[in-house]
Parts: structure tokens; sequence; C-alpha cells
């Protein structure tokens, strides 16, 4: 009796999410926990001293004092749209856990996936966001 002989290739298993995104959405993450910390407290507590205000002399932020800064500076800048930011790192770093590598990501798609298209993209949207 005749038998074929299969010759069996190893399967390679390459992992979805790479190290780098990882490690990205890791920070994004924790950038985004503590932009939030820190402008919700500065909505309990808006007499906190900041570079641009004299308030009391003891700083409740939940940040400290950096916190406080950080929420003036953001209020300042973006006003109440700065509530969005944390909510934007927390999608990107959720984009980040969920993709694949960022070089493949970007040679996937390679007009409309760009990351500093979509960096600049979000920086445009929440820029426009602070008119309404």
């Amino acid at each position: 009796m005749a038998t074929t002989q299969i010759e069996e290739k190893p399967r390679i298993l390459t992992p979805r999410v790479g190290r780098r995104s990882e490690i990205l959405a890791i920070l994004l993450l924790a950038v985004g926990l503590l932009l939030a910390l820190c402008l919700i407290s500065a909505a309990f507590y808006p007499n906190d001293p900041s570079w641009n205000s004299v308030g009391q002399s003891e700083t409740h932020n939940w940040a400290g004092t950096i916190g406080a800064n950080v929420a003036a500076t953001v209020f300042q800048f973006i006003g109440l749209a700065g509530y969005l930011l944390p909510l934007l790192l927390f999608a990107a770093a959720w984009r980040r856990f969920r993709s694949a590598s960022i070089s493949e990501s970007a040679e996937s798609n390679r007009w409309t996936n760009r990351p500093c298209d979509r960096c600049f993209g979000a920086a445009f949207h929440l820029a426009f966001a602070t008119t309404l």
C-alpha cells in the first residue's frame, strides 16, 4: 500500500498586540487616569492655588499641587472641553490594546490609518470642541 507523506509546516504564532503597543496603551491609560483625577477634583475645589489664581493656602486637589496646576492649565487653554481629554486618552489606550503593533497598523492601510493623521484629527476636533 502506498502512503503519501504530508509535510507539515511549523505554525508560527505571532502575538496580535506588540510589546510597544502595550507599553504605549498602559502609559496612555495612566495619563488619562491622572488627568481625570486632576480635572474631577478641580471641579470640587475650584479655589485651589495654581499658577493663575491665588486661593487657599493648602491644596485640596486629589493630585496635589501639580494636579491643581494641570487642571488650571487645561481649563485655561481648552475650557470645559478639557473633560474630553481623558476620554480621548482612554479611547486611544483601548485602541492600542486591541490593535496590532504601531508599524503594522500604519502599513495595513497606508493613507487612512496613519497615526500622525489620527493625532492631528483628535487635536483638531478637541480645539474646535472648545467653542461649544
